[in-house]
């Protein structure tokens, strides 16, 4: 039903302006289930390696967050993602490898 619903707005959108389109996202996000806490960190992991992105500020997860994510089937390899994603000092990349550490990068992506 929730997806019926994402697929409606999806085919609406090209008829939308940018303000009613929000509105209506923000309704259908009302009544969506809430991601577990205990699983985002996990889950930025995961995004930053398959994108191939380099992290400025990496993301530790703790023993929980670990187990919970290994217990859903999901928990990467730790030092894979600090070898492969995480920024090194006076390590040189290209800015749209690097993922943005704050609010005011994001806006400027």
């Amino acid at each position: 039903d929730r997806s019926k619903k994402y697929l409606l707005l999806i085919r609406k959108a090209p008829d939308l302006d940018d303000k009613p389109l929000k509105e209506e996202l923000i309704k259908l996000e009302d009544f969506d289930s809430k991601v577990w806490h205990s699983l985002e960190f996990a889950a930025y992991q995961r995004a930053t390696m398959a994108l191939g992105l380099k992290d400025e500020s990496p993301v530790n997860l703790t023993r929980r967050e670990k187990i919970i994510s290994w217990l859903a089937g999901g928990l990467i390899n730790q030092k894979e993602y600090y070898d492969k994603c995480v920024l090194k000092p006076g390590e040189k990349v290209e800015p749209s490898e690097v993922v943005p550490d704050s609010e005011d990068e994001k806006a400027s992506v």
